[in-house]
């Protein structure tokens, strides 16, 4: 499969995720792990290929809020550069966090 094809899948699914994270708030959403999973799939092939990947913040922003991408896609890696999997950052540092009823939640919960 051509590179530019792995981008735009990997862009694709990087915004989808940056849209149902800007939810996140509210609880994760229907089909949630697979939105996540595809995002986390089409990462490690586009690390794979040698590319610097996207920061999870920068997807919200894109998926969630219309901001560019310009500029940060298409990027090599140095030689010694070891790849970035923010997929699995956001998966090990965060998700594990999230209710599944959302954030809110804890709120109601600790209010008494």
């Amino acid at each position: 499969m051509p590179d530019k094809i792995v981008q735009s899948q990997y862009v694709n699914a990087g915004k989808t995720i940056g849209d149902v994270l800007s939810y996140i708030y509210m609880g994760k959403c229907i089909d949630f792990d697979a939105f996540f999973n595809d995002w986390k799939r089409w990462e490690a092939e586009y690390a794979r290929r040698g590319f610097r990947t996207v920061s999870a913040d920068r997807f919200v922003a894109a998926g969630g809020y219309g901001e560019s991408l310009e500029g940060l896609l298409g990027k090599k890696r140095e030689a010694n550069e070891a790849p970035v999997f923010h997929a699995e950052i956001l998966e090990r540092d965060y998700l594990s966090l999230i209710p599944e009823e959302g954030i809110g939640s804890i709120a109601v919960r600790t209010k008494g």
